[in-house]
């Protein structure tokens, strides 16, 4: 599946959802990503995306269906620490530095919006917890409507100016 590189304007890599590896793609192919981001850190990738029942979140082979009883977190402040928890079970975490620290350290007016731009997982947490208990029909929707305001090149018409 085509997915969209999270930190990347208009990247898009091909994606394996049964092995998560990552193949960049070669030029424009004009057909559209599925919902979806991937993301490199400590060179791992991950991905984020929509079965058409859950999100799912990847690394590599293992996957997480993302369902109402799991929980998502990121402890830390330079270095962190990000958490799949079901019930009181820590499925899985990765340790990783916050680039960004230092920029919300020196300017006052870093917020959680720029954090979430700069750190992959502090979006896939807070997108998480904004969906968790809303019904995957209302993603659907969402997820459709937005993919219909990107163009064919990965670009979102919607903030050009």
């Amino acid at each position: 599946m085509r997915l969209k590189h999270y930190w990347v304007s208009g990247g898009s890599v091909e994606f394996d959802a049964d092995t998560g590896v990552v193949t960049p793609e070669r030029g424009e192919t004009g057909l559209p990503a599925s919902w979806g981001f991937v993301w490199k850190q400590r060179g791992r990738w991950f991905g984020l995306w929509h079965n058409g029942d859950c999100l799912v979140f990847q690394h590599g082979g293992d996957r997480w269906d993302l369902t109402s009883d799991v929980q998502l977190q990121v402890e830390g402040k330079l270095w962190r620490t990000f958490q799949i928890c079901r019930g009181t079970d820590t499925e899985y975490e990765f340790s990783y530095w916050f680039k960004g620290s230092i920029a919300a350290h020196i300017d006052p007016t870093y917020d959680k919006l720029e954090e979430e731009s700069d750190d992959f997982f502090c979006y896939v947490t807070a997108m998480w917890k904004y969906w968790k208990d809303r019904s995957p029909d209302d993603f659907e929707v969402v997820a459709r409507r937005g993919l219909a305001d990107v163009g064919d090149a990965g670009t979102d018409h919607r903030t050009s100016s």
